[in-house]
């Protein structure tokens, strides 16, 4: 399996847990992408509404201001079903990582999680969503 190139794209974390943005960052850091983190709800959604265009969100579903969900439901009305969407949760409860699916994440991932599962799972997510690679030509298996 190639690794994934990342390097024009911008990736949008919602983490509240330091440890958890921490790991998100470098993971995705590894693959070159420009990556903003916010810890709240207030931040994520002022920086959908006044930041760049945004590739990839990674979201957590438990956060100090708001749900996660509910963010995710506003980023698609922005982005529609452009935007890869990765959530996670330290929720062991299957039913609550349903509820995020069902949301509209591509996929899940529970905490604490290893940088390369999170980078394996970016490469899936990139090889579905033809068009976003097509828009990025940096991303690439190499």
């Amino acid at each position: 399996m190639g690794k994934l190139c990342l390097e024009s794209a911008t990736v949008l974390i919602l983490e509240d847990s330091a440890a958890a943005a921490l790991s998100a960052r470098l993971a995705v850091g590894e693959m070159g992408a420009n990556v903003i983190i916010v810890s709240c709800y207030e931040e994520a959604e002022a920086f959908l509404a006044n930041g760049p265009r945004v590739d990839l969100l990674i979201v957590d579903l438990m956060l100090p201001d708001g749900d996660g969900v509910e963010f995710i439901e506003l980023a698609r009305r922005r982005y529609g079903q452009t935007i890869p969407v990765i959530i996670t949760s330290a929720m062991a409860d299957p039913e609550v990582r349903a509820v995020g699916l069902l949301s509209g994440a591509d996929d899940c991932l529970g905490k604490p999680f290893s940088t390369r599962e999170l980078q394996a799972r970016i490469r899936n997510i990139a090889l579905r969503y033809p068009r976003w690679a097509a828009d990025r030509p940096a991303l690439v298996a190499s």
